[in-house]
């Protein structure tokens, strides 16, 4: 009789750390995917950053040209290729 109960004992306990693990896992899954999506914003913010500072330095050469220039004949806008 103490034999199968030291079976059945091993093997409750086998399966509740089996339990614990596969939670663990589920928790790590979901911490994954959430630094996932950090990343892909992060990224995308970082991108949005360097198109606004380049529409400011083209703001800022555009005044510039503006204060300096004597007549608007002589102002030429660059832009870039943005296509």
């Amino acid at each position: 009789m103490k034999k199968y109960l030291i079976h059945i004992v091993l093997f409750l306990l086998l399966t509740a750390s089996m339990c614990c693990h596969i939670c663990e896992f589920r928790k790590i899954h979901e911490f994954e995917q959430t630094f996932e999506t950090q990343s892909q914003i992060e990224t995308k913010r970082t991108a949005l950053m360097v198109l606004y500072q380049e529409v400011l330095q083209n703001a800022v050469r555009e005044i510039t040209a503006l204060k300096n220039a004597e007549n608007e004949e002589n102002i030429v806008f660059d832009w870039g290729n943005f296509e």
